[in-house]
């Protein structure tokens, strides 16, 4: 909803939208569910400061937001053991097949 409002009203309306939704996700305890939501509330920012032409703005936001996230896949990879789940083909994640079973 704040990216249409930033569309068709205004941008500063969007990032208003984006501050109200994003007060909730502020207030979780820390873990890593609540550090990807909070990523999702910062890169839509970063969307509507990018569109309106306020680039600086924006990639200092998706840096943010990556460092963020890269700290929560650490945390994700010492939390199941630090062993890998997949394999990286083409940039997915897809899951490992044991073949000698």
């Amino acid at each position: 909803m704040s990216y249409g409002e930033a569309e068709t009203e205004s941008v500063e309306g969007g990032l208003a939208c984006l501050w109200t939704a994003g007060e909730p996700v502020s207030s979780l305890p820390g873990g890593p569910d609540a550090v990807g939501l909070r990523a999702i509330v910062q890169d839509q920012r970063a969307l509507i400061l990018h569109r309106a032409g306020r680039t600086a703005e924006a990639l200092a936001l998706y840096d943010e937001s990556v460092r963020q996230l890269s700290v929560r896949q650490l945390e994700d990879g010492r939390a199941s053991g630090g062993g890998r789940r997949g394999d990286v083909v083409d940039g997915v994640d897809e899951p490992r097949v044991d073949q000698h079973r």
